[in-house]
Parts: C-alpha cells; structure tokens; sequence
C-alpha cells in the first residue's frame, strides 16, 4: 500500500443503496475521504464543547462578569450619578449578583468550607436583603442633588482571596452642586477580580 493510500479512509456504501456506485456487489467503492477530514469531525464536537464551557466561566479561563467596572473610579462616578436619581435599581446593579456571588464569591469565604459549611444561599439571602434595605434609603436620602465623585478610598486592610481580593472599609467622597463635599460610609466591600470591580454589598 502506498503512503498516500495508507492516510485514507474508504466508507462503505449504505446497504440500501442499489447497484452501481457506492455498492459492494457492483465492484466499485465511494469515494474515499482524507483522514484529515474525519478526524475533524470527531473532533467537532469536544471543540464546541468546550467553548460553550468557556463562555460560561470553564476551561480553565474566568468568565467576564456582568456589568464590572474597569477602574475604581468609574464604579465611584457611576454610584454618585444613581444617587443623584434616587435609582435604587442602578444601585443594585453596582454590585455583585446571586450567580457570582455563589459561583466564585462565597465559595472563597472560610464560613463556606468546613467546620462551618454555611449554607450558601442563605448567606446570599441575608447580603441581598440588608443591601436592597440600603439601595433604596441611600436612594431615597441623596436624590435630588448634582452628586460629583471626588474620590472612593478604603481604609481597612484589603483581604485576598483565591479568586479576588476583598477592598474594605470604603468611604465615598462626593461633592454637591455648591461645591460642599460629603464623606459617605454607605457602601460595603468592593471586589476587585481580574482588574474590574463591583460593589459586594451596601450598609443600611
């Protein structure tokens, strides 16, 4: 066998095919496809796979989280402008959600390993209710005013964790319309995760 005719493949016709080309009773034989080809197409599958695992945070890569900010101050620029709204909603989406913060949040947190195994929906239960308490006081509180963002910094010890690092103790600076400026401790932690950030929570 030549080396050529060593790299193909022949198919056999399909046994309802009648005599003539592609039937073994008529002598004659498909036409033969590359090898090349066919492992291609068992390969096909694995590589879609795994691109519909990597579009969802597998594969060993990070999956882009909604709605991140790539600075610190544009996340602080984005809570001063909803707060000028009185938008408790726009607030909320300032922070992480329920499939981050189960996904790749908590799992990080010791209260979510043993000996505590906390339940992880019911930490989530309680972080989202005392933020949406805050998003909407905070909300109904500064609306109504020309917020400028001055300046977001944290003054407690940053805490590091596998997957993101935990900014704490924030303090928002903004400034009114007559120029006065106002220190604000109504935001939680911030995540910073791959150079983006998100708030964890809000203070009621």
């Amino acid at each position: 066998m030549s080396k050529s005719s060593a790299n193909q493949i022949v198919i056999p016709a399909p046994a309802c095919a009648g005599a003539g080309r592609g039937n073994p009773e008529s002598g004659k034989t498909r036409p033969r496809v590359p090898a090349g080809i066919i492992r291609l197409k068992r390969a096909l599958p694995t590589a879609l796979t795994c691109a519909l695992i990597f579009l969802t945070g597998g594969c060993g890569e990070s999956a882009p989280w909604d709605g991140a900010f790539s600075s610190i101050e544009a996340l602080g620029e984005a809570a001063a402008q909803a707060l000028s709204d009185g938008d408790a909603e726009a607030l909320r989406r300032l922070r992480v959600n329920k499939e981050e913060y189960l996904d790749w949040v908590w799992r990080d947190f010791p209260a979510s390993k043993p000996p505590q195994n906390f339940p992880a929906d019911f930490a989530w239960s309680n972080l989202n209710k005392n933020s949406a308490v805050g998003e909407r006081r905070w909300a109904e509180r500064y609306q109504g005013r020309q917020w400028k963002f001055i300046k977001m910094r944290f003054e407690e010890p940053t805490d590091r964790y596998k997957h993101f690092k935990l900014l704490q103790g924030t303090a928002l600076l903004l400034e009114d319309e007559n120029g006065k400026q106002y220190d604000l401790r109504i935001l939680g932690s911030v995540v910073a995760k791959d150079g983006k950030y998100k708030l964890l929570s809000y203070k009621e």
